[in-house]
């Protein structure tokens, strides 16, 4: 049991998902990790920003711009800026659980010298009566978190804790990469 919540920093790339990343905020909102001890950086790669505006009057959500392209250069701007000491990572069309923080927390905190923490992402269908062929294939293949934790030694950074020290002792994610970054970085 934690007595001393520790300040957690969630970060969320964007780029163009307005819809999704309403349900993201709102499931961050509802989080049973203490609301003073954490905050939520929501960087944008997309250069026309006002697509967000009306998320900015509604939250106490921080919204940032990152020009260069990519999530991972979104991602690192995100983490220059965060004050946390726990960074958690997230994206835009995820919906964590509401004790995803506090549970990610307790858990990076009790394993012994732990670089990272990598929880399990359960895909789903926008509409489960009329799921795509990408969905269905998705459901059944994508992230599989446990394997990459094991055999790769990373884990995908849609549902991803570490701590700021972290990424002082081994750097930044590449942001020359499109994607892989997460696996490389780990």
């Amino acid at each position: 049991m934690i007595t001393d919540f520790p300040s957690v920093s969630v970060i969320i790339p964007v780029f163009s998902a307005v819809e999704p990343i309403e349900d993201c905020l709102i499931a961050l909102d509802k989080q049973t990790y203490p609301k003073n001890r954490y905050e939520v950086i929501v960087v944008s790669n997309n250069p026309d920003i006002r697509e967000f505006e009306s998320f900015k009057e509604k939250s106490e959500v921080v919204f940032l711009h990152e020009s260069s392209p990519g999530s991972y250069s979104a991602r690192n701007l995100g983490i220059k800026k965060a004050k946390g000491k726990v960074i958690a990572f997230t994206d835009a069309d995820c919906i964590p659980d509401e004790n995803w923080l506090k549970e990610g927390v307790i858990n990076l905190l009790n394993i012994q010298n732990c670089g990272l923490l990598a929880g399990k992402l359960i895909v789903f269908c926008r509409d489960n009566t009329n799921p795509t062929s990408t969905e269905i294939y998705e459901t059944l293949n994508a992230f599989p978190q446990k394997l990459y934790i094991e055999k790769g030694h990373f884990g995908v950074t849609a549902n991803l804790f570490t701590f700021r020290e972290v990424f002082e002792d081994v750097g930044l994610f590449n942001e020359q990469l499109i994607s892989s970054g997460d696996k490389e970085w780990g």
